[in-house]
This record gives structure tokens, sequence and C-alpha cells, in this order.
């Protein structure tokens, strides 16, 4: 899980997830940026035998109550 606090998120914030994932042989990652106006979450997939990461804007159930939490607390 790597975490960002930047206004958007970036092409080079997506290499970093990728190569973290490579490099530490783990399939699953999910980059979530606090810095935006919008709660940014993404979760990458990173197939060895592809030799390429596929990206994907997958909100899981767990990350969903944590974004609705945020949101009650924010108001």
């Amino acid at each position: 899980m790597e975490l960002k606090t930047a206004k958007t998120l970036a092409p080079e914030h997506e290499a970093q997830i990728l190569g973290y994932l490579k490099s530490a042989r783990l399939e699953h990652g999910m980059l979530i940026n606090f810095g935006s106006y919008k709660f940014q979450i993404r979760k990458y997939a990173w197939n060895p035998e592809h030799r390429r990461g596929v990206g994907a804007s997958v909100i899981s159930p767990v990350i969903f109550a944590l974004f609705a939490f945020l949101e009650v607390v924010s108001r």
C-alpha cells in the first residue's frame, strides 16, 4: 500500500508502485492519495507472466467502508 499527498496521481506514482510490486514479487498493491480534493484510490496487479502491470480503479468493500467513514468524519 502506497500513500500519497499529491494534488493528483501522476504516471510516476503508477510506475513507482508497479516497480515496488515487481521487486517485492507481490501481485497486488494499492495507491491512495489523500492530497487531492477528492479521495483517490487505485488498485494495481502485477502479472509476472505478461511482464506488465494492469491498473484498475477497483474499490474493495473495506476501502469503500473507509471512504464512507472519512466522508462522515469530514462533515
